[in-house]
């Protein structure tokens, strides 16, 4: 297995799996003075320190380029979640002004449920493409995708509810 660990196991970069090749690699089977066991332990240990080290290092590195990334995510979802809100108190101003006609076509009908439907098959997917320049844990992504998703659900039903309640203290 030592002599193999040179070998490439496919077409991953060098240095791939390191903990993985320390782990199943490193340990000399011939070893049989318990003081040379303990050094070679002791060895081991180190070597897994430095790669828990550098991995943490390269995650320092790039800590302002994260926050940053992270803020302008959460930008684009809030001017997302505004856009949408707008969108649907727009549209449903425009079904109010529509129901004075008589002669509408079916888009004009149904205009604001194709709004609504649109919305919610459209904004979910972006928000997880623009969640990718977060690069936060799959677990707490998850959540924020889940919270995302409910805010803007609640939201377009406010807004909506908004917009009607508006249009009725017009009326009387």
């Amino acid at each position: 297995m030592a002599n193999n660990a040179d070998v490439g196991g496919g077409d991953g970069e060098e240095g791939e799996f390191t903990f993985a090749w320390k782990m199943f690699t490193s340990w000399d089977y011939l070893i049989g003075n318990a003081e040379t066991a303990d050094n070679k332990y002791a060895s081991i240990t180190t070597s897994f320190k430095s790669i828990v080290d550098e991995q943490e290092n390269q995650k320092d590195e790039n800590i302002h380029l994260r926050r940053f990334l992270r803020v302008l995510a959460n930008f684009l979802i809030t001017c997302s979640l505004g856009g949408s809100g707008y969108l649907i108190y727009f549209v449903v101003k425009r079904s109010q002004e529509f129901a004075t006609r008589d002669d509408l076509s079916w888009y004009e009908k149904n205009e604001l449920e194709i709004v609504m439907s649109l919305l919610g098959l459209v904004c979910p997917p972006l928000f997880e493409t623009i969640a990718e320049l977060e690069d936060y844990h799959p677990r707490i992504a998850l959540k924020w995708q889940l919270g995302r998703i409910f805010a803007l659900f609640l939201g377009n039903l406010y807004t909506f509810l908004f917009a009607l309640f508006d249009e009725v203290n017009d009326k009387v």
